[in-house]
């Protein structure tokens, strides 16, 4: 029975070296899945289907046609394996112990030191879905019926809450009042405003808000 002791976290891979190795499609699928995390990417290839085209003259992908040796792992942070189960893994995975390098291998949780679950992104929104490696169709199933539920308010409402999330820390001094702020803010008619794409409208009423909070908390600390 596979175990559920997962802890789930997001990476940080902007600016790492990521070597991902295989020799066959799912080498490049799994290039393509990770892409949008600009690490810098190095892929050495055994098979005999070519780097599609729209991956050619990246800046941040490198691509060797040979087998992967102990050395190309010396600075890396994470080694994607596509081989599957079997002694390719197993060489491997000793590699990256030695090294103190991440290995995550396809569809072999015995070799890798993460799992990854079902993904969903819309905007800055991301939905995952694990099932700890029991059913990765069922993650699936799952992860769509969630990302279809956040609708495009919600995605630009997460989009505004970032851009003003550095004015609320500097205007409120505490964990406790910002957290008050931000659901009177999801509550408030700020949804209004972006529903119709009036961002200066939502600004302004953010504004309004965040200075009544500011004004009570001023009077709070006389």
């Amino acid at each position: 029975m596979r175990d559920s002791f997962y802890f789930p976290v997001q990476l940080r891979l902007m600016g790492r070296r990521v070597v991902i190795t295989g020799r066959d499609e799912e080498t490049w699928r799994r290039l393509d899945q990770f892409l949008y995390t600009r690490a810098r990417f190095t892929v050495f290839y055994e098979g005999r289907i070519p780097v599609p085209p729209r991956l050619i003259n990246n800046a941040i992908i490198s691509v060797h046609y040979r087998a992967l040796r102990p050395d190309d792992l010396d600075g890396t942070f994470l080694l994607i394996s596509t081989f599957g189960k079997g002694a390719h893994n197993k060489k491997f995975y000793r590699w990256t112990r030695e090294r103190r390098v991440l290995m995550y291998a396809v569809d072999d949780i015995q070799h890798s030191d993460l799992i990854l679950p079902a993904i969903g992104r819309k905007g800055l929104i991301t939905v995952t879905v694990s099932t700890s490696g029991a059913s990765p169709f069922f993650a699936v199933k799952l992860r769509d019926r969630f990302i279809n539920q956040v609708d495009d308010v919600e995605v630009a409402l997460v989009s505004f809450l970032g851009q003003i999330r550095s004015k609320v820390r500097r205007a409120l001094s505490t964990y406790e009042r910002r957290r008050t702020f931000y659901q009177f803010l999801f509550e408030s008619d700020i949804r209004a405003y972006l529903a119709t794409g009036d961002v200066r409208g939502a600004e302004l009423r953010f504004c309004e808000i965040l200075n009544g909070f500011r004004n009570r908390e001023m009077k709070d600390e006389r």
